[in-house]
């Protein structure tokens, strides 16, 4: 192991495990598991993004400044980070409600 703290972590681990090789693959599967849901998550951002654009395209959009004024009002925002972009929206709608997309260098 490569600290101290690591070996004790995978020593207390081996009373719910026979073998310190179980810790270290279920910590490798947590890992992975974890990492496929952050994938289908930024997947279907993007999705719910383009289909929020493609709606902006066509005009079908509320005012922003209101939308933003209810959400605040009635619930909280969600904020979700997709690489250098902030979106603001409301996650429990369906479609996905984007608010705001807000870009490192400039509002969108």
């Amino acid at each position: 192991m490569a600290t101290r703290r690591a070996a004790k972590l995978v020593d207390a681990m081996t009373g719910l495990y026979q073998f310190q090789s179980e810790v270290a693959r279920e910590g490798l599967r947590l890992l992975k598991e974890r990492e496929e849901f952050r994938r289908r998550r930024l997947t279907e951002l993007r999705e719910e993004i383009a289909l929020g654009s493609r709606q902006a395209d066509r005009s079908e959009f509320v005012d922003g400044e209101e939308a933003f004024a209810e959400e605040l009002a009635d619930k909280r925002p969600r904020f979700s980070a997709v690489y250098s972009y902030l979106i603001v929206h409301r996650s429990e709608a369906k479609p996905l409600q984007i608010i705001r997309a807000l870009h490192a260098a400039r509002d969108v």
